[in-house]
């Protein structure tokens, strides 16, 4: 079975419109010779609909960095999986180490996005791991 590599860009909370762009247009200088290997960005969620113009006619996939478990509701700065399909996400990073430790988000919550993202028809990138402080005393999930 020939399973696609994937290459994930997560901007995290960085890059303007113009870095963006200038990043994208940069992106036409990579030659990847695997023809198995897929390119996704996951910019922050302002710069999503405007990267996804950006990309329309580029190999480069979109992906969100994250995603509320529920498609709409009371959930101030969440975003809804049916937007980021609307703007052409094809993955989501979900249960990231930051939302673990800022969000207080737990597996059971991953789990809960993990179901949510599937049945929407996209695919989940699921971070699986330890922080470095657990990583150094040997705690692992």
């Amino acid at each position: 079975m020939n399973q696609d590599k994937l290459i994930v860009s997560n901007w995290k909370m960085n890059l303007n419109f113009t870095q963006a762009k200038e990043l994208i247009s940069n992106y036409d200088k990579i030659s990847l010779e695997n023809r198995n290997v897929k390119n996704i960005i996951c910019p922050q969620f302002l710069l999503i609909p405007f990267v996804s113009e950006l990309i329309k006619k580029k190999d480069i996939l979109l992906g969100a960095q994250d995603c509320h478990q529920k498609s709409s509701g009371s959930y101030t700065g969440d975003s809804s999986i049916l937007l980021l399909k609307k703007f052409g996400c094809k993955y989501v990073i979900i249960g990231h180490s930051e939302r673990r430790i800022f969000h207080n988000e737990k597996n059971s919550d991953v789990k809960l996005k993990l179901l949510h993202v599937k049945e929407n028809g996209i695919s989940p990138i699921v971070c699986i791991g330890e922080s470095i402080v657990e990583r150094k005393k040997n705690i692992h999930c």
